[in-house]
Order: structure tokens, then sequence, then C-alpha cells
């Protein structure tokens, strides 16, 4: 039996983030196996809980993270056919999953920029060392910022735009510790700095003043790992504190986008990980969603907090891309009303020429080459601001 609690004073879901960007509470998203096969991602809102990427899927989907404009999720995937995990996008309801890295390594722990329009993750790309690296928001302009040999993971990026908050490990293994640096890769800092205890699970708090994470346990308030608050400097580090309630592992905290409340994920004693809110300022924390499920043990985890959707903002999205030996089919869609599409190739002998196409478009007797395929959406109301792109080459 799945059942969700919504407290008064503890969570107000209207319609649920982990780094949060201002604005109205949506729903809350997370990762469960409450479905007692793979892990997938969840929403819960006022009137019960969803799995968006399928109940019967093969693929293993975590980390989901909210667009600035809540109308999309991030997720990374790994599934039969994938050789490794990899990056994708889908609707903030889990319609049009679209893949966003293809490469022979991993890619993971993406977060997304404040305006939406890039993303940062980590990859194994640069001789299989996990490094940092910010693309754009549909894939494409990949470049690198960082270039050591620590491991990296939990990338959040300030809503201020101009620091990435994330987990660093030694090469070769050691203390986890949250560090953060520039986006063009400079200014390394040790925010948490504690030797004596794992310091992970960075989340911004929606004015980029603040930090969550998870570290060091309370004596007397909780077993494991618990919630901590510092600044955005690595100052002023504090417990939040709660009820004296003796659940173990806080982990992953997500603020609410009015940044108010915080909610996480705990072990509440009968060995279940549910998802808990508690006020940003300490207090009273409350079970929110409970999922026990006959003969199995669910765990929810990687919480993320949406920023209640505003005016729709429509994306064309490339949902597939077939290259042959000579030609090209790429088939599309959009995130909202369309009453067209208009199509481009560039590259040897082609000019960026849009002419009226619809999805399953072929180009057929391609030279070797690199080309770029560009879509753009006509909507009924106004038009789409930018076309989707997908290069390729034909060898």
């Amino acid at each position: 039996m799945i059942a969700t609690v919504l407290s008064a004073g503890a969570l107000a879901l209207p319609g649920a983030a982990l780094a949060a960007y201002p604005g109205a509470n949506g729903e809350l998203a997370f990762t469960s196996t409450q479905d007692g096969g793979a892990r997938h991602i969840f929403a819960a809102n006022g009137t019960g809980i969803v799995d968006l990427t399928g109940v019967t899927s093969p693929a293993v989907d975590v980390q989901p993270k909210f667009s600035p404009d809540g109308r999309e999720i991030l997720f990374t995937r790994s599934a039969p056919g994938l050789p490794n995990t990899e990056l994708f996008v889908m609707g903030a309801n889990g319609t049009q999953a679209t893949q966003l890295t293809r490469t022979p390594t991993g890619n993971s722990d993406a977060t997304w920029s404040p305006d939406g329009t890039e993303i940062a993750f980590v990859s194994a790309r640069d001789n299989e060392v996990p490094n940092i690296f910010i693309m754009r928001a549909d894939g494409t302009g990949v470049r690198q910022i960082t270039h050591d040999t620590a491991g990296k993971s939990e990338l959040a990026w300030s809503p201020r735009a101009d620091r990435i908050a994330f987990v660093r490990v030694p090469a070769g293994g050691g203390d986890r510790e949250i560090y953060s640096v520039n986006t063009d890769g400079s200014g390394l800092i040790d925010l948490s700095n504690d030797p004596s205890s794992y310091d992970v699970d960075p989340a911004w708090s929606p004015d980029g003043t603040r930090l969550a994470y998870s570290g060091p346990f309370q004596p007397g308030e909780s077993v494991g790992g618990d919630l901590w608050i510092m600044n955005a400097d690595g100052s002023g580090r504090q417990a939040l504190a709660h009820e004296n309630n003796k659940y173990s592992d806080g982990a992953y905290p997500a603020w609410s986008p009015d940044g108010t409340t915080i909610a996480f994920t705990a072990n509440n004693g009968t060995g279940y990980y549910h998802v808990w809110s508690v006020a940003a300022a300490g207090g009273q924390n409350a079970e929110l969603i409970t999922n026990k499920v006959v003969a199995g043990n669910p765990v929810d985890q990687q919480l993320d907090w949406q920023p209640a959707p505003t005016r729709a903002v429509p994306k064309t999205r490339i949902a597939g891309a077939v290259i042959t030996e000579h030609g090209a089919r790429f088939s599309f869609g959009a995130t909202g009303p369309a009453t067209g599409y208009r199509c481009a190739l560039t590259g040897d002998k082609h000019k960026a020429l849009f002419k009226r196409c619809d999805s399953g478009q072929i180009y057929k007797h391609l030279k070797p080459g690199r080309y770029t395929f560009s879509v753009i959406a006509s909507g009924p109301d106004e038009p789409y601001r930018t076309p989707a792109r997908h290069t390729f080459k034909i060898r």
C-alpha cells in the first residue's frame, strides 16, 4: 500500500526539487524502488504518487532535476542498449524522454543553469577521469571546466549563476567534501572542510545564499548522517535542528522554491526510507510520503522540488536520429502546441535554408562530412524561439 501524508505546516504541495529556483512550490520528484523492480523517478502531489518513467520499464532512472521553469526533468539513465549511463530530459509529466549525451564513457550528476540554457554534468570522457563539463540544454557545445584527477559528483548550480557546488573525493579515495568552483573552472574552494566526516548532497537555497547538505550525525537527534546548513562561502555551518525522533541517515535535502521548507529522505526506524520535511529555520519534522509495499522495502531518495510552472515557453525536441552510411532520418516533436515544423541541414553544399517538414524527415545521398540538422516548430499563438539541433558525421 502506498500512503501519501501531507501535513499542514510541513509541505504545501499544490502541484514538488534539489537545487531550488525561486517561485511557487510545485511537485516533489524522487527516485524509488516502490514498483518492486528497477529504480524509477516518481512525482508526488496533493492527489498521490505516479511513476514518471514507466512501471514496467527495465531502465534505471535516477538523479531527477527540474528545469528552472518547472516544465522539464533532467535525469540519468542506465538501460539495456546503453553502454554506460547517459543524460536524458523529459517533460515534467514523464513524456518525450530525449537523450542528450552519447559517449563511450558514462555521464551523470547533471544540474541546470539558472536560466535553463545550459547543463553542467560529470563525465569520464577525459581519459576515464571524472571531470565537470558544461553543454547547451540540447546537448551541443560541450566544454570541459575542470582538469584534475579527483572524483566529482552531485553537482548543484547556484541560483546566482556564478558557482557550481559539488562533492569532491581525492584520487584514490578518502574524505568526501563539498567544494564549489566558478563556471569557468577557476576559484576552487573547500566549503565543508570537515575531514572528520563525509559531507555530501549539496543543495542551494532559492536565493543562492546558503547550502543545505548531509553531514555528521547529531547526538540525541539522529542516527547516522543528518542535515546541516552553511553559507555560500562555507561559513556559518550549523546543524538543522529538528525534533528528537531518532530517524537515521537524513540525506538528499531539497529546498522549497519559496525558501521556507526543506524536504529530505530518512529511515523512519522501520527500515523504510521515506520523504520528510522540516522548516528551513529548524523545528518539528514530519513524514510526507510513506511507501510501504507489501513484502518489499522501497527506498525513496534523490529529491528535487519543482518551481510551479508559469506561462509555458514551448521548445522543439529531437526525439530520435538514425544515421546511415549515406543518409539520416530524424523524428521530433514539441513541448507545446505545434501547427507545423521547419527543418534545415547545414554542411557540405547544404545551407541553413528552413523548409516545411514532418517528423520522420529523411536526407539521402549525403557525401562524407560533418552536418547539423535543425528543426523548429511553429505554434498557434507565438513562434518557438530556438531550433533543436543534432550534429553528425557521414564517413
